[in-house]
């Protein structure tokens, strides 16, 4: 009988945190994130604005290094394998500014990401490959051939996407690539994601804050306080869309999240759904006893001091009596 080895996940992150110092204070951003990334999967990492979401991406693209632990591809530390042989070789980043060439073109930017990683394409030229790419985001041969710099923010975003894609890589990295994209191409780009990831045996990792996109991943990670958990994804409803369960409470009832839990609001819990499904028969109401009737004190004479015409004596009183002492007081 003969062990079968298993195969280490595509990214492995072990025990990963990050520091930022300055010359006040040092800010933890992330806290001991072990976690593990498959190929033919699709994962999209949710959290609020400020959680560290971008920093996650950075670390684990190989753009920058973490305080403490370490990340690995193929079971092999970054370190050894190379920073920069990894990000040329294994991994392509949509980044949330684009980062592209504003002197070239749109073509130029995608057929020069494909120069400087070495991909030949099975067939047709490098040029075909990326008019092509462009044209499937819905970039033309006009806008193509056309400078980034005249291109609205929507469209290069599409050319930083085409440009991920033309790189033939293990992992794909994405920093809200749906952002500025309309509702129809931003579900193609989806519909992209997803098949890189189960017909290419690819592994997509996502940073959003789209609930569509969310829905429509294999696993939804959720990054909040430093710490990374994973959300478990229900089966697709009639609609086409699926939520995920933020929480298990007791005998099936309870509090569970519409949606992202964060993101959206969460129905009642077991206490108010109890109090909202009690029958309410007007018979069985019992009014609690009337309240008696406040009284008022009654009132009481003013001295001779307190009285006054109009309450705007008092005030002048009061601030000549004040002031007068305190002149006493300096005197003395």
């Amino acid at each position: 009988m003969t062990n079968a080895t298993a195969t280490p996940p595509v990214l492995r992150l072990d025990r990963v945190s990050h520091t930022y110092s300055d010359q006040r204070r040092r800010t933890t951003v992330l806290r001991d994130i072990d976690h593990s990334f498959e190929r033919g999967t699709f994962y999209t990492i949710l959290g609020p604005s400020g959680s560290g979401k971008t920093t996650l991406l950075s670390l684990a693209s190989g753009l920058d290094t973490p305080t403490s632990g370490t990340i690995s591809f193929e079971g092999r530390d970054l370190k050894e394998l190379g920073l920069g042989r990894y990000r040329n070789k294994h991994v392509a980043t949509v980044f949330q500014q684009y980062n592209l060439l504003t002197y070239m073109t749109a073509l130029q930017n995608v057929v020069c990401a494909m120069e400087i990683t070495g991909v030949r394409p099975a067939q047709g030229s490098r040029r075909a490959r990326a008019l092509r790419l462009l044209d499937d985001i819905g970039l033309d041969t006009s806008m193509a051939t056309r400078s980034v710099m005249r291109l609205s923010g929507g469209q290069q975003q599409r050319v930083a996407i085409a440009r991920a894609l033309a790189c033939d890589v293990d992992i794909l990295f994405a920093d809200e690539p749906t952002g500025n994209l309309d509702e129809d191409t931003a579900q193609g780009i989806i519909d992209t994601f997803r098949d890189l990831a189960h017909e290419q045996n690819k592994c997509v990792v996502v940073v959003t804050h789209s609930q569509r996109l969310a829905t429509q991943s294999d696993r939804v990670l959720t990054l909040r306080k430093g710490r990374l958990t994973e959300q478990v994804n229900r089966p697709m409803t009639a609609g086409g869309t699926r939520g995920f369960r933020g929480c298990r409470p007791p005998s099936g009832a309870g509090c569970e999240p519409v949606g992202y839990a964060g993101m959206s609001g969460r129905r009642p819990c077991v206490g108010s759904v109890a109090r909202r499904s009690q029958p309410t028969n007007p018979a069985s109401r019992t009014r609690p006893p009337a309240r008696e009737p406040r009284t008022s004190p009654p009132a009481q004479p003013a001295g001779p001091d307190r009285t006054s015409a109009h309450p705007k004596g008092n005030i002048e009183a009061a601030t000549r009596r004040m002031f007068g002492s305190r002149r006493r007081l300096w005197r003395s």
